[in-house]
């Protein structure tokens, strides 16, 4: 058997197990480490408000706050993993536009109940349907055997008012029981905005495509939840939420919501705001009187005591010592109960601390067992450091985000906005389209002086298509941008529909752009979006230290780590690497193994396929040209030379 001291020498530092704070349904601590006394009054508090709910049928609002390092998102979790049996849990990240707040807070509370509890075979969504007293009463089973149509007539009648849309919102809650329709009905209920069939499908009219849509919705849900469990909407992170004109967060469009929710009656909603003391003590007084008085609860998170902290070190070195020929006496060995009190002889500190403490202490330990010790050498950069932190969350944002739609436009054009704030990008505007689609848009200065306009729309609904096109095209009429980038993966439409035809005038043969981002490109993106929240919090640690949101844009810069962005090659943030000899061949492959699994393809199709799919920026002129010489080497051919470029189709050389 090893010694434990050859074992903390041999190990990583358990300690370096931090999470950045994020949503709670992605992040998973290892309940082990769990120390039960912190903040357990907290929990218990909560769940004495959920038996009140469910007993009086009335929402309520609790406040938590705390200093940086207290915990706050943890606890989240916690009184998630605790309570989900007896309530509904959604994690609701910052809004990106306080004009988009109730679309955004649909979408993520949709988003969270699709999620499955622990130990539940079916998600929040499905548990939550079968828990409706008219399930209860007539049985699951008969009502997804029976006919839509009888379906929607008794749920009608058990709420014959106060539901918006009834008939089509009950015909949708009927297809979630429908494995097939399951996922299209996911997406309708959290406001994707569907193409036509199927709209057609789900037997609905239109899209939640409005923020009065998005608050009915959301009303149906508070209408109905006097019959289930509660949903607990919790708000986390809110130091990155948009700000007022006079500097101060826009706290006031959650407290709108809140006050919302009990002017309307919605049943059984518990509203959490996550929030640091500082924040809240800066803010508050920007809240209107009526609004504060909705606030049923507060609490404000304390400092831990030293034997909570020495329980925390206990928790994270416990893992050290399972392979150990004997325990050694002290629990928290090698670390030592002197060196809490000397560090914190108030006899009290915040649980990052305590962490951030064990975590150097057992670093210095471990530098000292060495066999033989190393030379000095200089204190290791930071932006190493750095990029080890930032590897973790792309690693974590890789699993969360596994489809380019999972977040809304107007999200995608934030965390855009934020990564060229990070290059130093100059005069970034907002809204550069008018009318409805305009938080999908905004421009900014180029270095060379251009203003530069950017149109980010994924939405498949044709028509919607249009309206943007169109508005792109009163932008480029009214010179209200040099140079336009259109942002989108999803398909422009076939060439007879006007959207498809606005879009050729505006992208076709001009100086305008279009690019299809990658998933890779999108996980880019959300991965800096967490760290600006985490900093705008003061929760992002690097080496130990604490990283405001002006150190992480230097640390970006310099560190190099989205250089291999396509997106940001595209728009001329970062440089372009070189065509290779290799880069050249892959193209070839590329374009040779999408013409055989298609045998036919029209050229501009195989064009966009290869754009695509590619792992660096490809233009037409590259691709062209490797087509021509493929042409040359008789190793494809065009059926129908006569025509268009963009009608041609090609296939393989017949053997």
């Amino acid at each position: 058997m090893k010694d434990i001291d050859k074992i903390i020498r041999q190990s990583d530092n358990p300690f370096e197990s931090e999470l950045t704070p994020g949503n709670f349904w992605y992040e998973q601590p290892d309940t082990a480490l769990m120390v039960d006394s912190i903040h357990q009054e907290v929990v218990d508090g909560v769940e004495k408000i959920i038996t009140q709910m469910n007993r009086n049928k009335i929402s309520k609002t609790l406040i938590i706050s705390g200093d940086s390092g207290s915990g706050k998102s943890y606890l989240l979790g916690r009184i998630k993993r605790t309570l989900n049996q007896k309530a509904f849990f959604a994690y609701i990240n910052p809004w990106p536009d306080s004009k988009f707040i109730w679309r955004h807070i649909l979408r993520q509370t949709v988003d969270s109940l699709v999620c499955k509890p622990e130990g539940q075979q079916d998600s929040q969504l499905l548990l939550w349907i079968k828990s409706l007293s008219a399930f209860r009463d007539k049985g699951f089973i008969k009502w997804v055997l029976g006919e839509k149509g009888l379906f929607i007539s008794n749920l009608r009648a058990t709420y014959p008012v106060g539901i918006y849309h009834a008939k089509e919102f009950f015909g949708v809650l009927y297809d979630l029981t429908n494995p097939e329709l399951y996922p299209l009905a996911c997406d309708w209920l959290r406001g994707d905005d569907l193409d036509e069939d199927d709209l057609q499908k789900l037997k609905v009219k239109q899209s939640i495509d409005s923020e009065q849509a998005a608050k009915n919705i959301l009303g149906n849900f508070g209408k109905i939840a006097a019959d289930t469990q509660p949903i607990v909407l919790c708000f986390d992170q809110l130091d990155n939420i948009p700000n007022l004109d006079n500097g101060f967060l826009d706290l006031q469009a959650l407290f709108n919501f809140n006050s919302t929710v009990y002017n309307e009656y919605f049943k059984k909603f518990l509203i959490i705001i996550s929030i640091i003391t500082d924040t809240w003590k800066r803010n508050k007084q920007q809240i209107q009187p009526a609004n504060l008085a909705r606030l049923n609860h507060s609490v404000t998170l304390k400092q831990i005591n030293l034997d909570q902290a020495e329980a925390l070190w206990a928790m994270r070195l416990h893992s050290l010592y399972a392979n150990a020929e004997s325990l050694p006496e002290s629990n928290i060995y090698p670390l030592k109960r002197e060196q809490l009190e000397n560090s914190f002889p108030g006899g009290k500190t915040l649980p990052r601390n305590a962490l951030i403490l064990g975590r150097n202490l057992l670093d210095e330990y471990q530098k000292k067992i060495v066999v033989a010790p190393p030379i000095p050498t200089p204190k290791p950069p930071v932006i190493p450091s750095f990029k080890a932190v930032w590897n973790r969350e792309y690693q974590k944002i890789q699993k969360q985000i596994t489809t380019s739609n999972q977040i809304a436009e107007p999200e995608l054009i934030k965390m855009l906005r934020e990564v060229l704030a990070a290059w130093q990008i100059s005069a970034i505007r907002p809204r550069l389209l008018s009318g409805k689609y305009n938080i999908n848009s905004f421009s900014y200065r180029s270095s060379e002086g251009q203003r530069i306009g950017v149109v980010w729309t994924e939405n498949p609904n044709m028509t919607s298509f249009c309206a943007v096109m169109r508005a792109c095209q009163q932008v480029i009429t009214k010179s209200n941008c040099d140079k336009l980038y259109l942002i989108r993966s999803a398909s422009v439409g076939h060439i007879r529909l006007r959207g498809n035809q606005v879009y050729r005038q505006i992208f076709k043969n001009s100086s305008h752009s279009h690019f299809q981002p990658t998933l890779n490109d999108i996980h880019y993106l959300a991965t800096y979006h967490q760290l600006v929240n985490a900093a705008k919090g003061n929760e992002l640690l690097v080496s130990a230290n604490s990283v405001s949101l002006e150190e992480l844009q230097s640390f970006i810069r310099e560190s190099g780590i989205m250089s291999q962005c396509l997106l940001l090659q595209h728009l001329g943030i970062v440089p372009v690497p070189e065509i290779t000899p290799s880069d050249l061949q892959q193209i070839r492959e590329l374009l040779l193994t999408t013409i055989e699994s298609q045998q036919l393809i029209k050229r501009q199709a195989l064009i966009d396929t290869a754009i695509a799919n590619s792992k660096r920026i490809l233009n037409n002129q590259i691709i062209h040209h490797s087509l021509q010489e493929l042409i040359q080497e008789n190793q494809i051919q065009i059926m129908n030379s006569q025509a268009e470029d963009e009608e041609q189709i090609i296939c393989l050389v017949p053997d």
